[in-house]
């Protein structure tokens, strides 16, 4: 068998080289002829044997060389992966355990209530300085909070839409639209929803009223204000409720003075006539057309009245139609001049009666010698005297200043002998201011007529006499005159022309009792004394007994002796 060529042998006989020199071996004969048949065979005959070998060598070889490089890249790998591989030092703690494993099981940005505790966030390591945590910490915070606004709103807008606005109270648009402004007070949408609420209770509100439900309409208004009273559309609601009351309220006014007026109770009982109900209106509306018109009709029916006295004569009566035209309307144009006509006339009628009187009582020869002795009754001196009484220049400012005060002495001393029980003096004394409409004077001789005192008993007469005056005492009790307000307690007390109310005779007399008039203090205290209008107290009654009593009041001095009190 021959021997396998060498590597080098193959490659010269390749690049037609001559093979190099071998060292001669002891060969038979016929080994120099293969040798030579096998030389002529490399060199110039059929390689493909030794081109396949070749190749499987080339091969080889390269399966040689990528085993190597890839033992050399694992060993590069192995070095690197020790050189960046993380060390931990002995007995070291991981700042947050379980970092890794959390950030990818779960989001970093976790939901929780704003009412419930929260958890520690878990801080990335790359927060390394010690704001980036704080940051961290608050960025958690608003992401939460953003959420449940989010779901306070998507809350709210679903009880928009079913109409739920303040109802039920624990679950309803409102409450949650007010939770959000709690979270955030910019938010937009819970303001613009709070805002629609508003407007839909507002129109709701307004829509009643249109329809005459003023119940629905305050009940929305109550609504509006446990939303906001400081909003607009409070404000508004509350505005046109009260207007449809005001108009309400003088639309039944207006109703209670006409049928007053057809029943002819034009001034009396108190509270319940057609000039009080245009009276109460004109407070609502002091240019109400209707209320005025009402009050001059009235007006002008006693202006009526008080001519026809005059013409009949009756200038008493007629001066008391005045004063209570006066009361209706102070300024009414008729005043002055029907005034001016009773004092012209009431001189020459007295002077009448005087002259009238003396005719009768002389004899025929007396008139005789009058008529004969008697001088010219058109004298220069008699027709001055009569154009005086006529002009009314027989009664200057002065004068009428001393009547008045002479008026007030005559006043004082009758209700004083009143009083004290001497009736005949007060009649006297106070039945001639009566005549000329002194409201005081009037009331007192009405109770004596009531009482039968110093007159017959009498209560027809005593009920024509207080109507007359009732007018300008109701006026003076409202002005605060501590006798009209105690005039107007004994009549509702007594149920005289007024409606019999004990409540309201104590109102006017407490009235009158804590501006120190005696006589009220004095029927204040029956009142605590009987349980009239009030709860029985023997203590309250005996106080305001000495306060009247301490004044000199003889009724409270007889009461307190009556109950065993010393003043």
């Amino acid at each position: 068998m021959s021997a396998k060529p060498s590597r080098s042998e193959i490659e010269n006989a390749l690049s037609g080289q001559p093979r190099a020199a071998r060292r001669p071996q002891v060969r038979s004969a016929d080994a120099k002829t293969d040798a030579g048949h096998r030389r002529q065979q490399v060199i110039g005959g059929d390689l493909s044997g030794v081109a396949s070998r070749a190749r499987k060598d080339r091969l080889a070889r390269i399966r040689d060389i990528n085993i190597i490089n890839w033992i050399s890249v694992a060993i590069v790998l192995l070095i690197l992966g020790a050189f960046f591989w993380p060390h931990t030092e002995s007995g070291s703690i991981r700042e947050v355990p379980g970092q890794v494993q959390a950030t990818e099981s779960e989001s970093f940005y976790t939901e929780s209530r704003i009412d419930e505790p929260q958890q520690a966030p878990v801080i990335e390591q790359s927060f390394s300085r010690p704001n980036d945590m704080d940051r961290a910490s608050e960025f958690r915070t608003r992401e939460a909070i953003d959420r449940e606004v989010a779901s306070l709103l998507t809350r709210a807008e679903q009880h928009v839409t079913r109409g739920e606005y303040t109802e039920p109270v624990e679950n309803n648009a409102a409450r949650y639209f007010n939770q959000v402004l709690l979270l955030d007070s910019s938010n937009a949408k819970a303001r613009q929803g709070l805002e629609y609420i508003r407007g839909r209770f507002l129109n709701s509100g307004l829509a009643a009223l249109e329809q005459d439900n003023p119940a629905l309409a305050e009940n929305t208004l109550l609504k509006l204000g446990t939303l906001n009273q400081d909003s607009d559309e409070y404000q508004e609601l509350a505005a046109a409720v009260g207007e449809w009351k005001r108009q309400a309220q003088i639309a039944e006014f207006l109703t209670r003075a006409r049928e007053a007026e057809a029943r002819n109770q034009l001034i009396l009982p108190a509270r319940e006539n057609a000039l009080y109900y245009y009276q109460q209106i004109l407070v609502l509306d002091e240019s109400n057309e209707r209320a005025l018109a009402g009050v001059k009709t009235i007006a002008d029916s006693y202006i009526t009245k008080a001519n026809d006295a005059f013409l009949g004569g009756h200038y008493e009566a007629a001066t008391g139609y005045l004063a209570t035209v006066s009361v209706i309307d102070p300024k009414h144009p008729s005043i002055p001049l029907i005034e001016e006509m009773i004092t012209k006339a009431q001189p020459i009628a007295a002077e009448s009666k005087k002259k009238g009187t003396q005719s009768s009582n002389r004899t025929p020869s007396d008139s005789r010698e009058n008529r004969t002795s008697r001088p010219p009754a058109s004298t220069t001196a008699d027709r001055t005297n009569n154009q005086d009484r006529i002009s009314g220049n027989r009664t200057p400012k002065k004068e009428a200043s001393e009547q008045a005060s002479f008026d007030k002495q005559y006043l004082e001393q009758g209700l004083d002998a009143y009083y004290k029980g001497d009736y005949e003096k007060a009649a006297a004394l106070l039945q001639p201011l009566a005549d000329k409409g002194v409201s005081r004077a009037q009331f007192r001789i009405a109770y004596m007529y009531y009482l039968g005192r110093g007159f017959k008993r009498d209560r027809k007469e005593a009920d024509r006499i207080i109507r007359a005056a009732l007018p300008a005492v109701c006026k003076f009790a409202e002005e605060g005159r501590g006798w009209a307000q105690s005039d107007l307690g004994s009549l509702y007390e007594d149920g005289l022309v007024l409606p019999r109310d004990y409540a309201e005779a104590v109102y006017w007399y407490r009235s009158a009792a804590e501006q120190g008039y005696p006589g009220a203090q004095t029927n204040l205290g029956i009142m605590y004394a009987r349980g009239k209008g009030v709860t029985v107290s023997r203590k309250t009654a005996i106080e305001w007994f000495q306060r009247a009593a301490k004044q000199g009041d003889i009724l409270a001095q007889r009461n307190l002796e009556s109950m065993g009190v010393n003043r």
